[in-house]
């Protein structure tokens, strides 16, 4: 089974921390950015600079290391109301886990590759990809209840697990979606009820799915799926919608 949660950028998985950083922040050795992005003079000689691309096009920045690299491309791409989505490391793309490592903000290379999105379409984006993942995981919730109802639990536990799989890279979305765009989700009323409401009940059908599965009640299991889990999935339609409205800033 493929992500359910990508991004419509050049087919990579959407990695919503990468965002356009103070442009004062710290890098290693107490060096920070400058709003300028002027080149550094008095490099030592023989010293390496490292050549920066940002949507393609070089740079005009001095860096020494990956991590100075990304946070001039990075308020380079801010000027134009843009945020880094991909780093490319001498032709290798960093993951989060490259990323996430503090230590490899001081790997030195030739070139650093930074490819921008506009942080509204990339978020618009991601919550369009997130309702259509959650028609997937509907329609797992309702294979995994037929296969427990033809006593087939082990096939029914694989798409649940692909089921659960969605709904935590949904919520992950929708938490990082609202925080890069500044939408606080108590503050975000659906027709029927509430952002906080839609989280509140995932979180109880999650428990009393795991409650089930823990007592081996294959009953139990079956009606949560069934019965209950569907009005949970509209209501997380409703927010998704809701919260693409808001981004755009559209009426609903």
């Amino acid at each position: 089974m493929t992500h359910p949660l990508r991004s419509r950028h050049r087919n990579h998985p959407v990695r919503l921390q990468i965002g356009s950083p103070p442009s004062d922040r710290p890098v290693e050795g107490g060096a920070t950015v400058d709003d300028s992005l002027e080149p550094r003079t008095g490099a030592q000689p023989g010293k390496a600079i490292m050549q920066v691309y940002l949507d393609e096009r070089q740079c005009d920045v001095s860096a020494e290391c990956v991590g100075e690299a990304i946070l001039a491309g990075a308020a380079l791409a801010e000027t134009h109301g843009r945020m880094i989505v991909e780093v490319e490391v001498d032709g290798t793309r960093w993951t989060e886990r490259e990323l996430g490592a503090p230590e490899r903000a001081n790997f030195i290379a030739e070139e650093v590759r930074l490819t921008s999105a506009d942080p509204v379409e990339l978020v618009s984006s991601t919550f369009t990809d997130a309702a259509d993942a959650l028609d997937e995981a509907d329609a797992l919730h309702r294979e995994a209840a037929e296969l427990i109802q033809l006593d087939q639990q082990r096939k029914a536990m694989e798409k649940l697990g692909q089921a659960l799989s969605i709904w935590m890279a949904v919520q992950q979305t929708v938490e990082k979606g609202a925080t890069l765009m500044q939408v606080d989700l108590d503050d975000v009323k659906l027709s029927e009820s509430t952002a906080q409401s839609a989280v509140e009940q995932l979180g109880i059908q999650l428990n009393a799915i795991k409650a089930a599965v823990e007592m081996e009640d294959p009953v139990q299991l079956s009606d949560s799926l069934l019965y209950e889990l569907p009005d949970v999935v509209e209501q997380w339609r409703s927010l998704l919608r809701e919260l693409r409205f808001r981004v755009r800033g559209e009426s609903n």
